[in-house]
């Protein structure tokens, strides 16, 4: 599982309430990758202790100085941190209240820009990247052509199952190669030869520095064929181990094949075999390797089987707070999929409507629909939010840009943060 996996399950993890296993995915991925800002900030959200917190928190400032976001979530544990740490005074000693002078609240008609109220986007129906109309029974979206349908492992996580099957492979790619090296190694000792290594090249059609009746004598004791026959075998278990470990589609399916095979060839080498006991007792190996291998592969059905769902324009289920609704919203604008992020956003301002982070990521996905009228909306309160911001600008002339070219080409994404 690479980080960004892992980062995925983590968050999934902390939207679901499993602090526990968040905890941990996430904290893997800092360890490994320590400019993951999005780790960090997730991170602060399921460790215990406020200085936890604030590590985490400060950490992802030190990526991003300017994320709003970091930035309120550190004022919020830093003053909590204070009045957990507060002094005592005894009765009539208490120390005079500070004068506090307090935040200024958002305007009356910003805190009402999204109430949760059924509008164009609540059709689930709507394609998730570009809100185009679609039928429940398309499988590309017929505007943007995206594919509507997403095809998923049942299990995303190799079982236990899994890693015994490779595990099985790669001791018998072992110890196929093993043997056939000692027992190389061992005819040439017996036959007076320090070393079988110079007389390689013989089995690759190469001339060896040695004299031709020892190269016979070699190739005699162990002839090409036997030689071939191994690192094939050798090879063979490799790719069925990478087959298992790559999961490719059906493998099982061969690998059952393959078991079956095994037990056939080896259940016939015994019978054809039966007067010698060496011989019966190799083929009786064969047939406990595939035995091992068909009892195996009835276990590996889920991690091999997909299902495939559809797309639908909806709110991630689990999803509670505006951080939350923020971050979904962010991560599906990095995956091209405006229409939930458009969807995630709303929420997100909904139920904090003064963070101006907020307002920005949305007109961009606004913009990404193009859906020019409702950019130019929340690009006004965005203003009213931060009247001399540079990203505002930027986005004006932006969107003054693509206003003026409106009925063109698919626009180009741009940063939230």
């Amino acid at each position: 599982m690479n980080l960004q996996e892992k980062l995925e399950q983590g968050i999934a993890a902390a939207e679901a309430g499993r602090k526990k296993e968040a905890r941990k995915l996430l904290a893997e991925v800092v360890q490994a990758d320590e400019n993951r800002l999005e780790a960090w900030l997730w991170l602060s959200q399921v460790v215990d202790s406020l200085e936890d917190k604030i590590v985490c928190l400060e950490n992802a400032l030190t990526l991003d100085p300017h994320n709003q976001l970091a930035q309120d979530q550190l004022s919020l544990v830093k003053s909590r941190q204070e009045k957990l740490f507060a002094p005592t005074y005894a009765p009539g000693d208490e120390e005079p209240p500070p004068q506090v002078v307090p935040l200024p609240e958002p305007p009356l008609e910003i805190k009402a820009v999204y109430p949760h109220q059924p509008d164009e986007f609540d059709n689930p129906w709507l394609c998730s990247y570009c809100t185009a109309p679609t039928r429940p029974q398309d499988k590309v979206c017929p505007a943007c052509r995206h594919a509507l349908i997403i095809r998923q492992r049942m299990k995303e996580e190799r079982t236990v199952w899994l890693w015994r099957g490779i595990f099985l492979q790669f001791t018998l790619a072992f110890i196929l190669l093993a043997l056939g090296l000692v027992y190389f190694a061992l005819i040439a000792r017996l036959n007076g030869f320090p070393s079988p290594f110079p007389f390689l090249p013989a089995y690759f059609g190469r001339p060896v520095d040695q004299p031709e009746e020892l190269k016979q004598i070699i190739l005699t004791l162990f002839p090409p064929w036997a030689f071939w026959g191994g690192v094939g075998a050798t090879v063979y278990s490799l790719l069925l181990m990478l087959l298992l470990y790559f999961r490719v589609p059906n493998g099982h399916i061969l690998y059952l094949i393959n078991g079956g095979a095994m037990l056939i060839v080896g259940l016939l080498g015994a019978i054809l075999f039966y007067y010698s006991l060496p011989i019966v007792m190799a083929f009786g190996v064969v047939m406990l390797i595939a035995a091992a291998q068909l009892f195996i592969t009835m276990n590996l059905w889920y991690d091999f089987t997909f299902v495939e769902t559809r797309l639908r324009l909806v709110i991630d289920p689990g999803v509670k707070g505006h951080t939350s609704f923020f971050i979904s919203g962010r991560n599906y604008s990095e995956k091209g999929m405006w229409g939930r992020a458009v969807i995630h956003l709303r929420r997100a301002i909904a139920a904090e409507p003064g963070h101006p982070l907020y307002h920005l990521a949305l007109i961009v996905a606004y913009m990404n629909i193009k859906r020019y009228d409702l950019a130019q909306k929340a690009l006004t309160r965005a203003e009213e939010l931060e009247p001399h911001s540079e990203k505002i600008a930027q986005l004006k002339k932006e969107l003054a840009i693509r206003l003026g070219r409106a009925g063109g080409g698919q626009p180009n994404a741009f940063p939230t943060r």
